[in-house]
């Protein structure tokens, strides 16, 4: 992260870098794991555009482009088993165009000096006033929701987040029971699912 950071600044100070938060590193499917399915579900929309977050432990597994909000979105990842702060963060917005009059001090030759054979320009400096268009993203409504779930190795969990309007949501655990091949998945509550 450190290191991404400083590349980042170092390449691309002049054009507005943007950090990414840290993400989650999923273990690998032969080491010890729980698979996640980290769904949601919008029941409104309240802007035109969308930002949906899941994370596992506070680092980032998906964040969601702007998308039909009625439309059930699924990520699967992995986690390590023990218990594991499972959160999804939504807010809906819109951006907003201005034109802003900016302030910047330029430098100009204003005459020469001479001293003997040589000739020196004399430099001042005025203030210029530029026009810029700025973008303002307004927030609509958001919500966040976010639970402590015990995984078990080799065990597979649904997690369910409803959004029902501004900061109303819900984010709901279920665990996937064993059932013989060629069946329909069954879900069950998760048990010792609670409060952050």
């Amino acid at each position: 992260m450190k290191r991404r950071a400083a590349l980042c600044a170092a390449a691309l100070a002049a054009s507005g870098c943007v950090v990414l938060p840290p993400m989650h590193a999923a273990p690998d499917e032969r080491a010890p794991h729980a698979d996640l399915e980290l769904s949601s579900v919008y029941d409104a929309a309240l802007g035109a555009q969308l930002d949906q977050r899941f994370t596992v432990d506070g680092l980032e597994v998906a964040r969601s482009a702007a998308r039909d909000p009625s439309t059930r979105e699924v990520h699967p990842t992995r986690a390590k088993p023990g218990a594991r702060v499972v959160g999804v963060s939504a807010a809906f917005f819109h951006v907003v165009w201005r034109t802003e009059r900016r302030a910047r001090t330029e430098t100009y030759v204003c005459g020469t000096t001479r001293v003997g054979s040589t000739t020196t320009n004399q430099t001042c400096t005025r203030t210029v006033y530029d026009d810029v268009r700025v973008s303002q993203r307004v927030d609509d409504g958001a919500c966040a929701a976010s639970m402590r779930v015990p995984l078990e190795d080799g065990a597979t969990y649904r997690l369910d987040f409803a959004f029902q309007g501004d900061r109303r949501c819900s984010l709901a655990c279920r665990a996937r029971v064993p059932v013989p091949d060629g069946a329909a998945p069954v879900y069950t509550a998760c048990e010792g699912a609670s409060a952050p």
